[in-house]
């Protein structure tokens, strides 16, 4: 088990389920959080895969709505969240 994971985080990828393509987004090593948990998202921009020079800022209150686990043998457990704007 890697240090992150024995402190509590483990390696966590953002889904954002409103926009037009399919883009993870890894960020800092997160505690697992459970569905429903609302986040804070101050500034991110997500550049688009096929066209890079596009870019779109994602930022607001932003909802859990479904969380994946995957063990991985060279990265240990990863976090996928599926996040949606929280209204």
């Amino acid at each position: 088990m890697s240090s992150e994971a024995s402190g509590g985080s483990v390696r966590t990828f953002f889904v954002f389920t409103d926009l037009p393509k399919h883009i993870e987004y890894r960020v800092h090593p997160m505690p697992l959080l459970p569905e429903g948990t609302v986040l804070r998202i101050d500034r991110i921009p997500l550049r688009d895969p096929a066209d890079r020079r596009r870019v779109r800022i994602v930022e607001g209150e932003h909802r859990v709505m479904n969380r994946r686990l995957v063990y991985s043998t060279s990265s240990g457990l990863l976090q996928y969240l599926e996040l949606a704007p929280a209204t």
